[in-house]
């Protein structure tokens, strides 16, 4: 059988071994799955440059962090919040987990007076510090105990700032993932050569991108998913192709891919499953046509604060989950660890049983709100 060559969407050229790269349709940052060798040479991966996609993924990252989504490539990420004080705290276990991210020490002198305000991760490093204090001449031993006396071990808490905007330099990344998918299914390159001065940045993308809410979703919505999704639609009879992309089951755009389309009926979509890790079929229509989009463009600017406040409303029913799945996560992580103490398959003594109760109460107990 012969080989199937591909051609980059972007210069033309075909895709050798010597110029292949695997792109991430659905972008590795937040957890996309979906990748292919047959869409871009890797000159033209590179001088599109990766802004938009950073862009996009830290935009995201809130939710790839509080749903802990798996990536192919982890690099490690989490999210830093400031709590009341303008400390900055690292939140972990979809903020069940929060430590301080560095210490803070505020030095005043008033008269012949010396005072400090110290705030630090736990007394280990508090007693290190006022060691070197001591150490250098600035208090003496007696003070350093004193102060490790009356040091006073708080709680950190930290209001999670749901990001619900999605910023303009990142619309090039979405615009990218329609193209990319478009091409992956049906490698008709000519059908979207007027798209590339968006992918570029030569063109502005919110000309053919814009955040959609449905008082009705077109689609059956299960409460127990969290998807990331392309659906691609058109026909000759609506003269239009585009892509409906969501984001976390949060976020939805239409990228209007061609508004003079001729071909082929299109109706095909990708949904994958961002908690149970798995493909999910999903099947609809929602036929646009120009009316639809002449009618879109003219309400957008007016719905525009319903849009963003019901997306906002989406986002805490994401977070609900967020926060479920990082006690679940914190539980388990710590009734692994304290059966890890012991022989696997050994025989639960009293006295084992009465280990693994404290060494679980005492996991929990950091954790349990007052």
């Amino acid at each position: 059988m012969k080989e199937i060559k591909y051609n980059c969407f972007i210069c033309g050229k075909q895709i050798e071994s010597d110029n292949v790269t695997v792109e991430h349709i659905i972008l590795n940052g937040i957890g996309g799955k979906l990748r292919s060798k047959n869409l871009i040479c890797k000159k033209c991966n590179n001088e599109l440059g990766s802004s938009s996609d950073v862009a996009l993924s830290e935009s995201l990252s809130f939710y790839t962090d509080m749903l802990m989504v798996k990536k192919d490539r982890d690099h490690g990420h989490n999210q830093v919040m400031t709590d009341e004080d303008g400390h900055e705290i690292i939140v972990e276990e979809a903020g069940n987990k929060l430590k301080l991210r560095r210490s803070y020490i505020d030095k005043e002198i008033i008269g012949d007076e010396k005072r400090y305000h110290i705030v630090v991760k736990n007394k280990d490093e508090l007693r290190k510090y006022l060691a070197r204090q001591v150490k250098a001449g600035e208090i003496t031993q007696e003070q350093m105990n004193e102060v490790m006396s009356k040091a006073q071990v708080t709680k950190q808490r930290s209001k999670l700032n749901i990001q619900t905007r999605v910023p303009e330099e990142a619309f090039p990344s979405i615009v990218k993932s329609a193209v990319d998918y478009y091409i992956e299914c049906f490698h008709r390159n000519e059908d979207i050569k007027h798209l590339i001065p968006y992918l570029k940045g030569e063109k502005d993308c919110k000309e053919i991108l814009n955040l959609v809410i449905f008082d009705q979703s077109p689609f059956t919505e299960n409460p127990n998913e969290i998807t990331h999704m392309i659906h691609l639609e058109g026909s000759a009879k609506t003269g239009v192709l585009y892509a409906l992309m969501e984001y976390y089951s949060i976020y939805t755009y239409v990228v209007f891919l061609k508004e003079d389309y001729s071909g082929a009926d299109v109706n095909i979509t990708y949904c994958y499953d961002v908690i149970n890790n798995v493909e999910v079929k999903r099947d609809f229509s929602l036929p646009v046509d120009r009316a639809w989009i002449v009618n879109y463009m003219k309400n957008f600017e007016n719905s525009r604060k319903e849009l963003f406040a019901k997306t906002e409303n989406r986002a805490n029913k994401i977070l609900g989950i967020c926060q479920e799945r990082g006690r679940e996560k914190l539980v388990s992580d710590i009734v692994n660890k304290a059966f890890a103490k012991h022989p696997e398959g050994c025989l639960i003594t009293p006295t084992i049983y009465d280990q693994l109760v404290n060494d679980i109460v005492g996991g929990l107990e950091e954790y349990l709100i007052d």
